[in-house]
């Protein structure tokens, strides 16, 4: 073989080298222009490539019940139904009667109670130690059943006191149901409904006259009866002469 046929396969062989080294550059710089833009790509992937963090939100961990949180949990519904009265004459002596219904309706409970006065009713969780308690300013209050009682599961629980007006005027008698629930070993109120109600104290005529009588018997005493006693007196000796 001649020197020029040597040195043309020579280049021809040169030039296959370096166009595989050509190529397979080209080849690895794609490669690796497809692998950054990936990387670029892949926080926006799903929202089209914008680029921005769609990592989905971790869910937030429920934070643990309380212990009272977790009896409060654990509580049967039931209705109440009580009465209320509106107006009252003063020193008159009305009922109020409390109905604790588990699985009673209110229209059956308030079937219960033979009331004429506005009847009141809620909604309400119990536990198994129930007190209920009647105050307000203006009234005297006596309990007839017991105000912490043991409450069925399945019948009615009730309570009832007697309501004295003792002062006239507008007061407010006050209901307070309360749960009583164990809490680290200790027994513990849990006020579970609250109710306010205003009652208008009547005084009658005749019960002025004779608020008026004994609150100012003194002064009637010197001021009318002495004299009108003396003039009386002296007017039956005047009679006798």
């Amino acid at each position: 073989m001649s020197k020029q046929s040597i040195g043309t396969l020579g280049a021809i062989a040169l030039i296959l080298a370096l166009a595989f080294l050509f190529s397979q550059a080209i080849t690895f710089m794609g490669c690796a222009q497809k692998k950054e833009s990936a990387e670029k790509a892949a926080p926006g992937e799903e929202s089209g490539g914008s680029g921005e963090d769609i990592t989905p939100p971790q869910s937030e961990v429920p934070e643990p019940l309380s212990p009272v949180d977790r009896i409060l949990e654990s509580m049967q519904w039931g209705n109440i139904v009580f009465n209320a009265p509106q107006a009252m004459r003063l020193r008159e002596t009305r009922r109020v009667h409390l109905l604790l219904g588990p699985s009673q309706t209110v229209e059956e409970l308030e079937d219960m109670l033979s009331s004429s006065d506005t009847l009141m009713h809620a909604r309400v969780r119990f536990a198994n130690r129930m007190q209920a308690k009647l105050t307000g300013d203006g009234f005297e209050v006596k309990p007839i059943t017991p105000e912490l009682q043991a409450a069925s599961a399945r019948d009615v629980t009730e309570w009832k006191w007697d309501v004295i007006a003792s002062e006239a005027g507008e007061h407010e008698l006050h209901l307070v149901l309360n749960a009583i629930i164990e809490v680290e070993g200790k027994d513990l109120p849990r006020a579970i409904k609250t109710f306010d109600q205003v009652i208008v104290v009547q005084v009658s005529i005749g019960q002025r006259i004779s608020g008026f009588v004994s609150e100012n018997w003194k002064w009637l005493w010197t001021a009318i009866l002495v004299p009108l006693a003396g003039w009386l007196w002296k007017r039956r000796q005047g009679q006798k002469a």
